[in-house]
């Protein structure tokens, strides 16, 4: 569920990074001119990020090496992290945001530069974006407040769950990080609940979001119920029921329909994921008036005249072309924001999330994950019918693996892209007929010592800086050798980052897996050895990295108590 949450995270961080501030600086007018505004918006937001990657990481490096029937040790990916003050990013994205709303007040402000508003209306998306960016984004800058007050549910859980399970050292390693973190967390809670700064509705979603983020089963359980206690609050419901069309009911409120001038109703207005139902109140519910799929719907945006104040409009496409609109309007400001950014953000979010997957994509084949020269690293040849034969399952994520070469039988058993532990179990039991334990040890420590790729200063890296010169420097570099120079080192650096974090790391962690796997449950290689054993120490004692050493302890505390 952690692992899970942890993701889905990941994902919102992504869709505030790669698709609104990543397009926003695609716009010349403002990469130009408005760039020190659009930093600031977005604060540290990729400090945020490269938290949470580093998390999920460790969180899944735990799961993989924890046996079966065993609580995973999740307090010491926490620790780590508390004990570096890494948890501290946060901090400064809270200062930069939430006071007086920071982050919607400078969105208003660079919209209000006519240039900047022409620019968002001509991009691809037209109005659809610039809605996004006005409404959308500044609630979706909150996300990662209401994320870091979650971690606080988790670790209280998690401690529970330890007690249940009288787990002592996972117990006592998330006590240790409740600790270290409540200063944080104490100066988090004071910045959001300063009543002349903090926003009234980031303190209502900290108050109802953050429990249920933490705890997927209790939240769809409560939603499910909601929907039922509203339908039954509805007289006269119409159609399909709630439940039948929806997941969850997103916000409601009162607002008046029509123009003024005119006869104006009162109506309540719930919008759920849905669906929007407007209800005229009555005593002890409400009456069913209207409702509308939300995807036959558009929000229409109306600035304020005489007539209209705090306005907007429901446009409803009918099956056969047809045409109708609901005006309605708002009490004030700052209620017609909440409404415009819910209603902007189920509108929008299915057409955000496919640009999304599109520009991952596009990521994916521009810069490709470089692999160690095949020359200086055998494990990094690619596959062919010579080197091994694979067999695809349908119901499996991993390959059957039928055939290889002892160098391809390795790199699988320690792959970069997904664990088998299945496979490693068969291999450690039978490698034997084909290999001795000290060449086993031995092409294990080369796989660990995993030579980086070199810059290659070519045409194609130059012309990828260009095309994607926006997420590597502030300017197009194609009239400045110095300015591309610095723009491919600069991709270079990223490459690098990359090729760490999706090849070498789990690389490495997996060889120390195999390892721990190897000793736990095949130590007589070693009892028969005792070159053999002396060999895997002075190895483990070389490995450098905290990360790395958390598991190099491990596999030493298994080794001393053989």
């Amino acid at each position: 569920d952690l692992i899970e949450h942890e993701k889905s995270y990941i994902r919102e961080l992504n869709m505030i990074i790669k698709v609104f501030r990543k397009k926003l600086l695609q716009i010349p007018s403002i990469r130009d001119c408005h760039r020190k505004t659009v930093d600031e918006i977005f604060s540290n937001i990729c400090e945020v990020y490269d938290f949470s990657v580093n998390l999920l990481g460790s969180l899944e490096d735990t799961i993989e090496v924890t046996k079966e029937n065993e609580s995973p040790a999740i307090g010491s990916c926490f620790e780590e992290l508390a004990e570096g003050e890494e948890f501290h990013v946060y901090l400064r994205y809270c200062l930069d945001v939430v006071p007086s709303d920071r982050c919607q007040t400078l969105v208003q402000s660079l919209l209000k530069h006519p240039e900047v508003w022409d620019a968002l209306n001509q991009t691809s998306h037209g109005d659809g974006f610039r809605d996004a960016v006005l409404y959308y984004l500044p609630r979706l800058l909150h996300v990662p407040i209401l994320h870091i007050f979650s971690y606080a549910k988790y670790i209280e859980e998690l401690k529970m769950r330890a007690e249940e399970v009288s787990d002592v050292s996972n117990m006592e390693i998330l006590e240790q990080v409740k600790g270290l973190l409540m200063p944080l967390f104490s100066q988090l809670e004071t910045i959001v609940n300063d009543p002349d700064t903090s926003p009234p509705h980031l303190k209502k979603r900290i108050t109802t979001e953050v429990f249920m983020r933490a705890c997927c089963q209790m939240r769809r359980q409560a939603a499910l119920s909601k929907l039922y206690e509203l339908q039954r609050s509805i007289e006269g419901w119409e159609g399909k029921d709630i439940v039948q069309c929806c997941n969850h009911l997103v916000m409601e409120g009162d607002l008046r329909l029509g123009y003024s001038g005119k006869k104006q109703s009162e109506r309540h207005l719930f919008l759920f994921d849905g669906i929007i139902v407007l209800c005229k109140q009555k005593v002890g519910g409400y009456r069913f008036k209207e409702k509308y799929l939300m995807k036959y719907v558009d929000i229409i945006d109306r600035d304020n005249t005489e007539d209209v104040q705090h306005g907007f409009e429901i446009q409803v496409h009918g099956q056969h072309g047809q045409q109708s609109t609901v005006l309605l309007l708002a009490k004030n400001a700052e209620d017609k924001n909440n409404w415009m950014a819910s209603l902007v953000m189920i509108s929008r979010r299915s057409t955000l999330e496919r640009f999304l997957d599109n520009l991952l994509a596009d990521e994916e084949k521009q810069h490709p994950l470089r692999l160690p020269d095949p020359a200086i690293y055998p494990f990094s040849v690619a596959d062919s019918e010579e080197n091994i034969i694979i067999e695809e399952r349908d119901n499996s994520a991993t390959p059957l693996i039928k055939g290889a070469t002892l160098p391809k039988l390795i790199e699988r058993l320690t792959y970069h892209m997904y664990a088998s532990p299945m496979f490693v179990r068969t291999f450690l039991t039978t490698y034997r007929s084909f290999c001795t334990p000290t060449e086993l040890l031995e092409l294990l420590k080369k796989r660990f010592a995993i030579p980086e790729p070199e810059l290659k200063h070519s045409e194609e890296t130059a012309a990828a800086v260009t095309e994607n010169g926006v997420s590597v420097g502030s300017h197009d570099s194609n009239d400045d050798p110095e300015q591309q120079d610095n723009a491919i080192m600069l991709q270079h650096r990223e490459d690098l980052k990359r090729f760490r974090k999706e090849y070498a790391q789990p690389v490495q962690f997996r060889v120390l897996s195999v390892l721990r796997h190897w000793v736990d449950y095949h130590f007589y290689d070693f009892e028969r050895d005792g070159e053999l054993l002396e060999n895997l120490t002075q190895f483990l004692e070389s490995v450098q990295g905290k990360s790395m050493r958390k598991w190099v302890d491990s596999i030493t505390k298994i080794i001393l108590r053989k």
